[in-house]
């Protein structure tokens, strides 16, 4: 904040500052009758009596912070701090009511209190990364339910094409006089075909260029109407999810916002396969086995997490976009106008002009 002392009496008056005063040992005098003069022409203080030379306000800074009118309770943020000439006082007017306000002058933080500050900023941030993940990892999770959804098809295709294979394994095994009980050929030809069947690895390493793959890839649904439940019940918590992350966000205008709420959910996503999401439900089984859903995940590729993410993205692109002016809303309602001060932060945000008391 800039301030400006004056040292100089404006030209063509008669006023006698401060510093003169005290240069010749006496204080200013006072003015009554040009106060009086001036109430009673609606002017103020700056209204003087005809016949006296006006008293300018010098601008000395600005409010920074959030203070209330003690008359109005209207935030004074952004106004100007002036100094009046006659007696030098430092003080601001509400444009509101037209209320003056005393400015006074607070002691510098000490050392040890800019620490705790720098320290609970940390556990902020801390905080705000915190809830981006869980947001991510949430609509990540999500989209991991809807993927196996619309992979079902295809899982249950390979888990058929391996039946049969089992159910010629077993045949061959009859035929050459080998015992059939409990041979894995045989339990898996007494099963029916599931998303979450057994696969032997060394029978699916040998289909890798089969020609049915490309009939079970085609029978992916990511758009098919099952899907739709899961869709409006993660859309139903990440709408706000969203809302909350544009008000942690205060300083992003709505196309950062924007980009907040595509970074989130990738990096839920990346951060649910670091943790192993991509291996067997049955806690992975290895080079001798795996279940029939991931592989199915494996044969459609990363284009089955992309369409599920991509479909969760409009609901928490929708509350970041809408977040900020549901919550000045809410408080607008719920809140008396001293206490919105803490939140005017959500009005400059977006540059609107800060709630006037009702």
């Amino acid at each position: 904040m800039t301030v400006i002392h004056p040292q100089e009496k404006p030209s063509g008056t008669d006023v006698t500052t401060k510093a003169d005063a005290g240069r010749r040992g006496m204080m200013p005098p006072s003015l009554p009758d040009a106060i009086k003069a001036g109430s009673e022409a609606g002017g103020g203080a700056a209204a003087l009596s005809p016949g006296t030379a006006a008293l300018p306000e010098v601008m000395i800074g600005v409010v920074q912070g959030d203070r209330a009118c003690h008359a109005c309770a209207f935030n004074l943020r952004g106004q100007p701090i002036v100094r009046e000439r006659h007696y030098g006082m430092v003080m601001l007017r509400c444009p509101e009511c037209g209320t003056v306000g005393p400015i006074t002058e607070y002691p510098v933080a000490s050392g040890a209190a800019r620490r705790v500050g720098y320290i609970l900023s940390m556990f902020w941030l801390a905080l705000v990364l915190l809830i981006c993940l869980i947001v991510g990892i949430w609509a990540a999770g999500a989209a991991q339910l809807g993927k196996k959804a619309a992979l079902d098809p295809v899982a249950i295709t390979i888990s058929e094409k391996f039946i049969e294979y089992a159910k010629a394994d077993a045949a061959k095994q009859a035929q050459a006089g080998v015992a059939a009980t409990n041979t894995w050929s045989t339990w898996v030809a007494s099963q029916a075909a599931s998303s979450m069947g057994w696969i032997d690895g060394a029978w699916w390493a040998t289909q890798t260029n089969a020609a049915w793959l490309s009939e079970a890839r085609a029978m992916h649904r990511p758009f098919s109407r099952k899907l739709l439940p899961m869709w409006f019940r993660a859309s139903v918590l990440l709408l706000p999810a969203g809302m909350i992350l544009a008000c942690l966000f205060p300083h992003l205008r709505r196309p950062a916002l924007i980009l907040v709420a595509l970074g989130v959910l990738p990096v839920g996503a990346i951060f649910l396969w670091l943790l192993g999401t991509r291996s067997s439900s049955w806690g992975g089984m290895g080079t001798w086995g795996q279940v029939s859903i991931e592989l199915a995940s494996n044969v459609v590729g990363f284009r089955a997490t992309a369409i599920q993410l991509a479909m969760l993205l409009p609901s928490l692109t929708l509350g970041v976009c809408i977040g900020r002016p549901v919550a000045r809303l809410l408080i607008i309602w719920l809140l008396p106008p001293r206490l919105r001060l803490a939140y005017s932060f959500l009005w400059i945000a977006d540059g609107k002009p800060l709630p006037k008391p009702r």
